[in-house]
């Protein structure tokens, strides 16, 4: 037995000291390991593979705040710099990319891409920065078979994947028939959770799926709603345990394929164990629980389920569930009161089987030819610039066109109704400017058809009454007032009526929440006159007599002994009594019969000419 001299002790003491605070170290920085390894799993095999690079990259970027301090093992803290890389690349950010695999492996030398991220560019960049960090050599694989070479996804692929898990792949499979995918990991990797990514043929995102124990390994069958095409079915598998990825069977970049085939050459594949899954029912027999078109999945009409079934709904309810087609049903024209009981080919419509009511295979929906409207229109008339609206004559001395008609608006009772004076040449009077006038609302009801269920023409009739703010004149011009060119103006037509000619967009009037895009041209009888306030100088007495120039007023003028009196007038223009539509609408169905419609019109007012915007709303119901 060796004595302990104080010495002795001494120096075990710091031995031991020096070791606590080592382990000690060593915990501290591998506490925030966990969180980050966690972080990078959801950023690069969630959100990268689904294209969501800005998620995946906050995500890392959020690891690298979590390690701060030393918080993390420099193993893990390389791997979250090193898949920051990963995310720039695919930014087209290759100087951020190595930027990002320099600190990464200035953190950790031996730090290396995963296999699953490897091409041929990435690799030439990782090389770059594995240089400038003062290392040389290759990017690595973190696997075995780490060259991409020409293949990939954007080649054709190489002949065997790479990855660090000995895999034999499935050659073929049946269309709507699942997958089964099998791999046995070695135990000695103290393997967690093993998952295969998947991408069907035409999809442009990658589908994880967890694989579950199946004898020795890990299986799971893709489902049969990602194999209804023919084509390349592609995949690959990883293997994790707590701190993230240890070992891989192909890439992204180097997936294994599945021909996905009407018919296959070979045996059914299978799980160990197991038999081959049967083939899902292209009519919904055998479909994944909740897949939509299948038996008993939710329906609006026939077109919303597979071949050989059809929406099955009560009356009054918007919603039915799909149903097998019976073999066996009766004729056309047989009583019935469910499409099952009719034969292939036919559906139950109205009571009877009929042809189109629900047939075989995806059918679309029955157009609704008819509508009945009700409208609420506002009339927005475009009042252009004119001078001498309230002059019974032209510059010209010609009798003016009627197209203005002038009405007293004052408090003197003596000067009421219709303007029967001859204003005064006084600038700033006598005249409008361009804009548009209210010219009232007006209400309607009409009915239109399209023509046929494939011809989307559609003939209508409309007819209404209008309300206006124009008084009309209850009293004619006296002769005098008659001599200057005066007339009285017409009242006003309080009823309007249209045919018009249109086309449907997608055909139909009416579809439960959708909109039922349509435009129109037509002809109709109507009228829209519309006011704008005016002041004149009045150089008449309400008789027709002339002012003398000592009743002038207001700043109105005195000429050769006669003066003028200033009023208030408004000025309408009068448009029609005939009219060109031509409108835009769209009708949106709150069922598949009854909705609303809104359209923008514009009137073309003959002869008497003018234009005038209609915004529309209204109820529908079509049939």
């Amino acid at each position: 037995m060796i004595a302990r001299t104080p010495r002795t002790s001494r120096i075990l003491l710091a031995l031991g000291l020096v070791g606590l605070f080592i382990a000690a170290d060593a915990s501290a920085a591998g506490e925030k390991d966990a969180e980050a390894n966690k972080l990078y799993d959801a950023a690069m095999n969630d959100d990268y593979l689904n294209v969501e690079l800005a998620k995946a990259e906050k995500k890392l970027q959020d690891a690298i705040k979590k390690c701060a301090g030393d918080a993390c093992s420099p193993k893990v803290l390389a791997k979250v710099y090193l898949g920051l890389g990963v995310i720039h690349f695919a930014n087209n950010k290759a100087d951020a990319a190595k930027e990002s695999f320099i600190a990464g492996l200035k953190i950790d030398g031996s730090a290396a891409l995963d296999a699953t991220f490897k091409g041929a560019e990435i690799d030439k960049i990782f090389d770059e920065a594995k240089k400038a960090a003062g290392g040389s050599g290759s990017s690595g694989s973190g696997g075995k078979g780490g060259d991409t070479g020409s293949g990939g996804e954007a080649g054709g692929g190489p002949s065997k994947p790479g990855g660090d898990l000995k895999h034999n792949p499935v050659a073929e499979q049946r269309t709507n028939t699942p997958v089964p995918i099998y791999i046995e990991v070695p135990a000695d990797l103290g393997v967690k959770k093993v998952t295969v990514r998947y991408k069907p043929f035409g999809a442009t995102a990658w589908k994880p799926l967890d694989m579950k124990k199946v004898g020795d390994g890990w299986g799971i069958e893709i489902p049969c709603t990602d194999a209804t095409t023919t084509g390349n079915l592609k995949y690959y598998i990883t293997a994790d345990d707590d701190a993230g990825t240890v070992a891989t069977a192909g890439s992204r970049n180097e997936p294994y394929t599945v021909a996905i085939k009407n018919e296959i050459d070979a045996d059914p594949p299978s799980l160990p164990g197991q038999k081959p899954p049967k083939q899902c029912d292209a009519v919904g027999g055998d479909c994944v629980p909740g897949f939509p078109g299948c038996v008993d999945s939710s329906c609006q009409a026939d077109a919303d389920c597979k071949g050989g079934l059809f929406c099955s709904k009560k009356e009054g309810d918007d919603e039915g569930t799909c149903k097998r087609r019976a073999t066996e049903g009766k004729d056309w024209g047989a009583s019935c009161s469910d499409s099952s009981e009719c034969k292939a080919g036919l559906g139950c419509a109205d009571g009877t089987c009929q042809e189109g009511a629900g047939s075989d295979g995806p059918k679309e929906t029955k157009k609704r030819l008819n509508m009945i409207s009700v409208d609420l229109n506002l009339d927005l008339l475009l009042i252009g610039s004119r001078d001498l609206v309230c002059s019974p004559k032209d510059a010209a001395g010609n009798v003016s066109d009627g197209s203005y008609v002038c009405f007293y608006t004052g408090e003197d009772p003596a000067r009421k109704g219709q303007f029967y004076g001859v204003p005064a040449d006084q600038q700033g009077t006598n005249g409008v400017t361009g804009g548009f006038g209210y010219a009232g609302v007006r209400f309607g009801a009409g009915f239109d058809r399209q023509l046929t269920q494939k011809l989307n023409i559609t003939l209508g009739l409309h007819v209404g009454f209008a309300i206006s703010d124009f008084p009309g004149s209850p009293t004619a011009p006296n002769s005098t007032q008659a001599k200057f060119g005066h007339s009285q103006a017409n009242g006003f037509l309080p009823f309007w009526i249209e045919g018009r000619a249109g086309y449907n967009l997608f055909g139909g009037w009416v579809e439960k929440m959708k909109f039922k895009p349509y435009g129109y041209v037509g002809f109709g009888v109507g009228q829209v006159n519309a006011g704008v306030p005016v002041t004149v100088c009045d150089t008449k007495t309400p008789a027709g007599d002339n002012i003398t120039a000592n009743q002038s007023s207001n700043g109105c003028p005195s000429n050769g002994g006669n003066g003028s009196v200033f009023q208030n007038v408004t000025a309408y223009q009068i448009t029609g009594l005939n009219y060109i539509p031509i409108g835009l609408g769209s009708t949106f169905g709150i069922t598949d019969a009854f909705g609303v419609k809104a359209e923008l019109r514009v009137l073309f007012m003959v002869p008497t000419f003018g234009v005038v915007f209609q915004p529309s709303i209204g109820p529908v119901y079509a049939f």
